[in-house]
């Protein structure tokens, strides 16, 4: 018996909230490093499919990224840098 791939995502387990927040991280990573078959691959792989790529056009982009910012607590700023490289740069500053 063989298994749709839209059988399979119908009967997969949600993802939690944390997950969904380090795919976000993920997929800002790649696209701001130009990783576009990484990205395309990551993509369909973790199930983001079209809110992903809706997410990543215009003002949805900045919206999303307003909404990262607040999820993590994360100060806003006008930087282009990856919301994951600001982390690091968070963690690593000198106390």
């Amino acid at each position: 018996m063989e298994t749709s791939r839209d059988q399979l995502e119908a009967q997969a387990p949600a993802t939690p909230t944390d997950n969904k927040l380090i795919d976000e991280l993920i997929m800002e990573y790649l696209e701001y490093n130009g990783h576009v078959h990484t990205l395309s691959t990551f993509v369909a792989e973790t199930s983001r499919g079209k809110w992903a790529k809706d997410a990543r056009n215009g003002a949805e982009d900045q919206e999303l990224r307003h909404f990262l910012e607040k999820a993590l607590v994360v100060e806003e700023d006008q930087s282009r840098l990856p919301l994951i490289c600001r982390l690091i740069r968070y963690i690593r500053r000198p106390t």
